[in-house]
Formats: C-alpha cells, structure tokens, sequence
C-alpha cells in the first residue's frame, strides 16, 4: 500500500475555526491487519512474543502510548495467528528502589531471576528511555559466566529495544562491553526535535508578521515539569527553530519569557498549578506571552483552563483530542506497527522492510521526520490554525537535517542525576540565546 500525504483543511463544522492538516494517510487499524494477513499468506512469520519493562516509579505519556500500541499490534495479530493475545508488563521499581548498584544484594538477584524469566518467554522486549542500565548490564554478565555460549545463541533469536536512552550510557553498559549484543540490543531514538524546529521557526515567522513593529509581543513561554526525555526533546527542537529564525531576522526577533526559575516546573501538585498560572497569566504582566509552549502533554488540562482568550497554545501529543493553535501528534503506533511486521514477517534486510531494510551492527533506530533525506509524515502528524499554511510550508524549506544538533539530544537524554544537570545547563544556553 502506498502512502500518501494527506493535506487539508477540515470542514468548519468540525473545530472553531479553519484547520490545516499535514498528515500520511495510512497505517491504520485496517492497514495493520491487512499487512499482518499479507505477510502470512506470503512467507513464514515470526509471531510476536512481547513484553514491556520499565524501571521507573509512574509510566510517561510516551510510555503508555507504546503500551497501548502494543496491544493494538498483538490483538491483531492473535486474530490472525488465532492464538490468545498476550502482553508481559513488568515494573521492577519496588525492586530496584534504595538498591545499591554497586554490589550485588538480594534486590540485584530477584531483578536477574525475574528479568531473565521474561527474557527466556518473549522474542521482543521493550526497555524505557529510564531503565537502569546497570541492572541490564549486571544481568547480561551473570549469564555469561554462567553459560555464555547458550546465552548469546539465545540471543540472536530476541530483540530488545531500549526506547529513547542517554545514548552514551547504554554504549558504556552495553554495548562497549558486550559487542556481540551490537546485533539484538538497539536503541530506539524518537526524534521529535526536527518537528518541533519546523514548528518553532513558523511560530516566529508567524510572531513577526503579525506584529513586525511590536516587540513585547513577539514572546513564548513554554512550559516542561521535568527532565522527561520525549518532552525535553520537544522543547529543544521547537527553542533551536526560534534561534534560527532569530539568526536570519535580526531585526525581527522573537524571545522567550520563561524566569530561570521556570525551566523545569517542580513536580509538587500542591504549587503546580500557581506555577502554570505565573506563565500563562503572571502578575507580572511583562512576562505574559502570546504563545505557550506545552511540551510536558500530562499538563494540557491544567494549561488550557489557565489560557486568556488572547493566547495561544502549541503541544504535543498521541492524539488528535488537544485544542490548541498547533498540535504536534507524535505517531508513535505507526512506528511501532512498522518495526514490529518487518520482525513478524521476517523482512530484515530485505526491499520489503520499513525499519530494518539493512541491519547495521552498532547503529540507533530512529523515529525520524526524514526518509532519505526527504520530510515524510509517516511517523507525525501536524494540525495547525490555517493562518499558518504558508509560514509552516516555507519553515520545512528552511528546515535542515543539519541544523539539529545531534549532540544536544545525546546530552539531554541522561539518566543519572549528572547528566541531568548538563540537561538543565543545555536548556538554560537555549533560553538564554533567544531570552
């Protein structure tokens, strides 16, 4: 089936007002089953045997998006397998919680016992951007002093993805010390910087032509409660389009109004709330924007009730419900949908993959906005106010692969409490370049 995307503006009986839509129209429901029916009619498949681990004490937005994508693959695939669905979610938090990494202790025994149970009953686990390393790293070696040559015969039949990791750490855990593991244990990058920056630059653009001899009102505030990795990624790339935009218009700059202090909101629900409000509407009302940012989606529901009419609001998220000016809908479900018929199919290394058409050892997968260096909305969607059609077409003229910074996205996925200062540190040179 070929893709198609797909432009247009919805009627405007369905939103409040004319809305542009940039999106590819396939891989659906019926796409998925189709291709699942295909591939088994064709060849010999491999079937999907699954489990989804984390190590953190609540699942992200993007955790449960990949959750709930899944089990959409796996119910479909039951019915065409006619065999019962099935999806291993284990969260080793209550195990891994005040354990010391560096010694082995009852807590590292019970986390090797239960994660090599999994590993032995599935052929395809998923691991969260946050999962500890160590523990991974601690596991791998027990069971190569205990049996080494069973252990990595095994392992060339299971596939272990690590969704969004400080890629510099799991080099160092995993792959540097165990080279053979280069084959079956990949990263998985979602690089939603480079929509974001498209989308950064056209609401410069947009700022300076609606108010081009107004400069107190050419401001964005943006709003992140944490150093989550999806939703830092997202900031970065939408502050770095501002940045460029700034670079080429001297004279028509847009800045940010964001105080050191609201970086990264606290996560203390108590003050949440009075701490979206100095952003959206402060007392201080030189630091009000125009524009709100939300890269934290969680939040939506308490920044939309916290919005004056005069403001706008962009997010992003894994639907299409946000009312806002922008919406950035990461297709997280199509991704996923992809990688998993290139392995049910057994299409790795062939013309019919869509992830895996080559299996390079030692390389990152990456959810990307390129397809051979050409913008593909396979994988994102975009909706935006129809205002900004033309502003949002010439920012993807503008738009360079080269200009996003690799290295920023390296820093500002850290999984430990250093590398989660060199985030912040990131974050605030950002700020402070378009402040």
């Amino acid at each position: 089936m070929k893709n198609k995307i797909l432009v247009r503006l919805l009627p405007s009986f369905l939103v409040a007002s004319p809305v542009f839509l940039v999106a590819c129209a396939a891989n659906n429901d019926s796409f998925l089953l189709e291709n699942l029916k295909n591939s088994k009619n064709q060849q010999e498949v491999t079937p999907i045997k699954a489990a989804f681990l984390t190590t953190s004490q609540s699942n992200s937005d993007l955790d449960q998006q990949i959750i709930t994508s899944l089990k959409q693959f796996l119910k479909h695939e039951s019915q065409v397998e006619n065999s019962p669905f099935s999806l291993v979610e284990k969260n080793f938090f209550s195990i891994l919680e005040n354990n010391q990494a560096n010694k082995i202790n009852e807590q590292s025994i019970q986390f090797i016992e239960e994660f090599n149970k999994i590993y032995n009953s599935n052929n395809v686990i998923f691991l969260t951007s946050d999962f500890n390393l160590e523990f991974l790293n601690r596991w791998l070696f027990e069971k190569i002093t205990t049996d080494s040559k069973s252990f990595f015969e095994t392992l060339a039949q299971k596939n272990i993805f690590v969704v969004n990791p400080d890629f510099n750490s799991f080099n160092d855990f995993v792959w540097s010390k165990f080279p053979e593991t280069k084959k079956n244990i990949l990263p998985i990058t979602i690089r939603s910087q480079d929509i974001n920056w498209i989308i950064g630059y056209t609401t410069a653009s947009y700022l300076a032509q609606k108010f081009p001899k107004d400069p107190f009102r050419r401001k964005v505030s943006f709003i992140l409660d944490s150093n989550n990795v999806d939703e830092t990624n997202n900031l970065v790339g939408f502050l770095s389009g501002i940045a460029e935009w700034n670079n080429k218009n001297a004279n028509n700059e847009v800045k940010i109004n964001n105080l050191d202090s609201q970086i990264i909101l606290s996560l203390n629900k108590v003050d949440i709330e009075e701490q979206i409000r100095q952003i959206t509407t402060p007392d201080d009302t030189t630091y009000k924007s125009e524009i709100i940012f939300l890269a934290s989606p969680k939040l939506y529901k308490n920044v939309e009730k916290q919005l004056q009419k005069d403001q706008k609001l962009i997010t992003n998220s894994f639907d299409f419900e946000a009312k806002s000016f922008i919406n950035i809908n990461q297709k997280v479900s199509s991704f996923l949908n992809d990688l998993l018929l290139d392995i049910y199919g057994n299409k790795i290394g062939t013309p019919k993959a869509q992830i895996f058409k080559e299996r390079v050892e030692g390389k990152r997968i990456f959810m990307h906005l390129l397809n051979k260096k050409q913008i593909s909305y396979r994988y994102f969607d975009v909706r935006l106010d129809s205002e900004l059609k033309d502003l949002f077409t010439n920012a993807q003229k503008v738009y360079s692969p080269a200009k996003q910074d690799e290295s920023i996205s390296d820093v500002i996925l850290g999984a430990n409490q250093i590398e989660k200062q060199n985030s912040f540190i990131v974050l605030k040179n950002i700020v402070e370049k378009i402040r």
